[in-house]
């Protein structure tokens, strides 16, 4: 274990590398204090890096975001801890010790260049978890452009140790030998910012999940959408590529649900659905014809909400039906 000697009561420590933790870290670190900055996955980014457009302004959610990446990455007072997961916390407000595990990336952050010469060598192709599985990576990869840092990962499960990528990188920056470590480090406050968990929509089997192609969820949506997503933006139908003529947009699946144990609503799927359905009608104005929200009720609570409500009604032509979806189906 490597143990870092810090004045605990001048460094803060911040988990999780989304907007929220991105936005404390800078906030933390323009007051003059120290930050360390752990993300467990490869990048800093969260699930903003996934999505196409905001609320309620439809603005370039990328837009946004890369500024705040790049502010976060040469911030002088923010150190980065990616692929890294925080595994113990002991003391006390003021004087906290944290171990923290930083897994082998396999390649090295001082040398890797981000030029992506190794991934075209690489033999296996998996999944792309960035992509919610509609995409493929190889097993060298970055999760997106903006990635931060810009360095390649070599994916341990599946890297079957051919060299081919080691040989491929002229700045000799890949290592197939490199192993986790535990770092422990002193701070003096501790802000969590580790996002959310999406609710499990196939066990609410009743909606055809995982059953029809044609039923996906909002950030498999949300990824067909995107430019940088697997299909280039291009809105389609998983089972044949086609262009879909309606869309339903099903919401507050799990929201209330005791039985389930989600008791309470998010208050955001609202309006990102909302979101989801006039960019259906922005991208495919003549093919998509009708798009419907089907909700228990909407609550459009922040600063202009209520208006892009409105608007997507009347400019955009979406049919809001109140009322709890009771099962879903394809026709034959």
């Amino acid at each position: 274990m490597v143990v870092e000697d810090r004045k605990s009561t001048g460094t803060a420590l911040v988990i999780g590398g989304g907007v929220s933790g991105m936005q404390s870290a800078l906030d933390i670190a323009d007051q003059g204090y120290s930050v360390v900055l752990v993300e467990r996955t490869p990048s800093i980014g969260g699930a903003m890096a996934m999505l196409d457009k905001t609320f309620p302004t439809l603005d370039c959610s990328a837009c946004i975001l890369t500024p705040k990446l790049s502010e976060v990455a040469r911030h002088p007072n923010i150190e980065l801890m990616t692929y890294s997961e925080v595994k113990s916390i002991t003391g006390t407000a003021g004087d906290f010790r944290v171990t923290v595990l930083r897994k082998a990336r396999k390649v090295l952050e001082d040398k890797c260049s981000g030029c992506g010469d190794c991934v075209p060598h690489c033999p296996i192709e998996v999944r792309n978890e960035f992509d919610q599985g509609l995409g493929y990576r190889k097993a060298v990869y970055i999760g997106f452009p903006q990635n931060t840092p810009l360095v390649y990962t070599i994916d341990s499960e599946n890297c079957i140790k051919c060299g081919m990528c080691v040989k491929s990188c002229e700045r000799e920056a890949i290592d197939l030998d490199l192993e986790d470590e535990e770092i422990e480090i002193s701070v003096g406050a501790i802000v969590v910012a580790t996002g959310y968990e999406l609710c499990d929509v196939a066990n609410y089997r009743r909606f055809g999940y995982g059953r029809f192609k044609n039923v996906i969820t909002a950030l498999e949506y949300e990824r067909l959408i995107n430019a940088t997503g697997p299909t280039s933006g291009n809105l389609m139908r998983l089972s044949d590529g086609k262009i879909p003529k309606s869309i339903g947009f099903i919401q507050c699946i799990g929201a209330r649900d005791a039985t389930k144990d989600l008791p309470y609503c998010s208050r955001i799927c609202c309006m990102y659905g909302i979101k989801n359905a006039v960019m259906a009608k922005e991208l495919q104005p003549e093919n998509v014809k009708k798009v419907t929200v089907y909700s228990i009720d909407i609550r459009a609570f922040g600063k202009g909400f209520e208006e892009f409500y409105n608007m997507a009604k009347d400019r955009f032509g979406i049919k809001f039906i109140r009322g709890s979806v009771g099962e879903a189906w394809e026709n034959s």
